[in-house]
């Protein structure tokens, strides 16, 4: 999951939307002569041109797969927090041990296990995806800032 590091010398089509019931901002940009069409970033960030943002990507160069960013201004990182994923977490192993309990009455209960089981392994790969996103944002803004500090000899 690659860091990318961009100056926007262009935003356009800035809307703010929700996807998959989160809210999200959905943006162009222009960067390096490069243009990225509806970009989808997490929750309501400000974004203008002439900003410079490091982004974690899922895939290297595929802003579609944007997880979250940095502002090197503010240094606000911006990143989905995980609560649904965090609640479910709680929730599924509850119900995935109240239906297998019951299978045996009504097997379509398996069925449902299988679904809930195959649920809870996503949420638990979101949220360590989410928590990777944080911890790389956070450390690639300390080690920018240790060599902004740094004098040379």
């Amino acid at each position: 999951m690659p860091l990318e590091t961009v100056h926007f010398d262009n935003v356009s089509g800035l809307m703010r939307t929700s996807q998959n019931r989160r809210v999200a901002t959905v943006f162009n940009f222009t960067a390096a002569g490069h243009t990225e069409y509806s970009v989808a970033a997490p929750g309501t960030p400000r974004i203008e041109a002439g900003m410079t943002i490091t982004a974690f990507l899922e895939e290297a160069g595929n802003w579609q797969t944007l997880i979250g960013w940095r502002d090197h201004e503010s240094r606000a990182i911006f990143c989905d927090s995980g609560t649904e994923e965090t609640v479910l977490c709680a929730v599924l192993p509850l119900m995935i041990a109240f239906l297998a309990g019951t299978a045996w009455r009504q097997p379509l209960n398996l069925v449902a296990v299988g679904l809930l089981a195959a649920y809870l392994f996503w949420s638990i790969r979101r949220i360590r995806k989410l928590r990777c996103a944080r911890c790389a944002q956070g450390a690639a803004t300390i080690r920018t800032v240790a060599l902004a500090g740094s004098t040379p000899s």
